[in-house]
């Protein structure tokens, strides 16, 4: 009786790699992008948390204290505040009820450290249809006591300039950082990461309605 020894032979394992081969180069680009995408997509989240935070501590500021002073176009962003004093009662209030305010004030600024400028970049930032634009980055800090310590831990802030309040989102309409209203203040935080691939930009937007007096 003839017997026949499973297996493959030279002619069946070349075709099986030449197929295998060819599986793996069909599926490698959809993997490469699929890789991509995942990527591109942790580092906006990252980003938008970076600008969500930024917002959230300038919101805690700006209701914790009154405004002394907003800086105003083509001055560099910045708010002067005053923080109620710390550990006093009902007794240290006047007949008035006045707030016992600090001696000291709190300042958040912008502090520029760049320019993107999208004629020299080749890239149009704010998708405006052009690469006519040139914005100021840079990082948000709280000063006090003379001592600046930085609010910005990713990305860099974008401003447009001319006067750090130009379209950053495209939509034809300015964007200051800080903007007063009567009792309302509007910040928009927007947020630059560039250090590679495409670059990417998150925003925060946020409003307080003043509640301390603030004359």
């Amino acid at each position: 009786m003839e017997r026949r020894v499973a297996g493959l032979s030279l002619v069946d394992a070349v075709i099986a790699a030449a197929i295998v081969v060819v599986a793996i180069g069909v599926a490698y680009p959809g993997f490469r992008i699929a890789n991509d995408t995942i990527a591109v997509s942790t580092r906006k989240d990252s980003l938008e948390r970076a600008a969500d935070r930024i917002l959230d501590r300038v919101i805690e500021e700006i209701r914790s204290g009154r405004i002394l002073a907003v800086a105003e176009s083509p001055e560099v962003p910045s708010v002067t505040l005053n923080r109620p004093g710390r550990g006093f009662g009902i007794e240290d209030l006047d007949t008035d009820g006045a707030t016992p305010w600090q001696s000291t004030n709190v300042i958040l600024r912008f502090r520029r450290t760049g320019t993107f400028q999208e004629s020299a970049e080749g890239r149009d930032l704010n998708r405006d249809g052009d690469l006519t634009d040139s914005f100021a980055l840079g990082v948000l800090e709280i000063v006090e006591n003379g001592r600046a310590r930085p609010l910005t831990r990713r990305g860099r802030i974008l401003l447009g300039l001319p006067g750090y309040e130009g379209d950053v989102d495209g939509d034809g309409e300015d964007d200051p950082l800080f903007r007063r209203d009567g009792r309302r203040f509007t910040i928009d935080v927007h947020v630059l990461d560039d250090t590679r691939g495409e670059p990417l930009i998150a925003t925060a937007h946020g409003q307080v309605h003043l509640r301390n007096v603030q004359e």
